[in-house]
């Protein structure tokens, strides 16, 4: 699969200006072949100056995710975290740690081969799908850094890759679409456009991703306008809108209420613009 227009992609989590001090966080871009799978390794963790448990949203960005949790003094667990469609969030305290793996759209399919509508908008453990990664838990509670738990993930899924299911070009090419349109596109155009019905694209949305093409379009343009803005952090918020397919304000306002249930202002206070 050509992987230019997931260069051109760049899913996008906001940490809370409340937040943000309290949080290290970082990303790794994987290189070669497994590029084509893995948007990036990342690994979070909080200082010690945190009193009490928060909770840290997570934005729906049409990616799936290999979560490890390394907790002190805890064994390590694991989940798969799939595909969402509004805002999740995961509870921190000052001991929370995790470590996890980022999946380009439709790109933990083919490793497991598993239908991704299972794991939508929730997590679960990896040893219902994967019995084997009993064997990453034990190998990464050994590790003492961010580098030492990348090697011990990349060697493994280099090899799952060596065995993976061939990837679909239909629906490969579809998402390829979706994302150089920012999902600025209807769905009925782009089953045309690709010479499938309705409800074959949902179907292979279903199987491949886990949400439907038209939760996945709207995400594709809420990750697109959210990058805008971050980049801009000034101009007309309904001109903006309109530029990533929001026919009007309501529009704006409800699409925003379905995936992160705030308003304009809110969601604006929140990222911090």
């Amino acid at each position: 699969m050509k992987n230019s227009v997931f260069n051109n992609y760049n899913p996008i989590q906001v940490l809370s200006n409340a937040l943000a001090p309290n949080v290290v966080y970082h990303k790794y871009k994987p290189a070669g072949i497994l590029s084509e799978f893995v948007e990036c390794f990342w690994e979070l963790s909080v200082n010690k100056k945190i009193t009490k448990s928060t909770s840290l949203p997570i934005l729906p960005d049409g990616c799936a995710d290999i979560v490890f949790s390394l907790q002190n003094e805890r064994p390590v667990t694991s989940w798969i975290s799939g595909t969402m469609s509004v805002v999740s969030t995961v509870k921190l305290t000052k001991t929370s740690h995790f470590f996890g793996v980022r999946f380009w759209p439709g790109k933990l399919y083919p490793l497991f081969c598993t239908p991704m509508k299972i794991f939508a908008q929730q997590d679960i453990d990896v040893y219902r799908i994967f019995p084997e990664a009993k064997t990453w838990n034990q190998q990464l509670a050994a590790t003492q850094s961010f580098a030492q738990r990348i090697q011990i993930v990349e060697g493994c899924l280099n090899n799952f890759i060596m065995f993976s299911a061939d990837s679909n070009v239909q629906i490969d090419s579809i998402i390829e679409d979706i994302i150089s349109q920012q999902g600025r596109i209807s769905v009925t155009d782009f089953a045309q456009k690709h010479h499938v019905t309705d409800r074959q694209l949902r179907r292979l949305f279903e199987i491949s991703i886990g949400i439907s093409p038209k939760t996945f379009a709207r995400t594709i343009r809420f990750q697109y306008l959210l990058q805008d803005v971050l980049n801009t952090k000034k101009g007309s918020s309904i001109r903006q809108a309109l530029r990533y397919g929001y026919y009007d304000q309501p529009h704006l306002i409800n699409d925003l209420k379905v995936i992160c249930n705030k308003t304009p202002q809110e969601f604006a206070d929140f990222i911090g613009i």
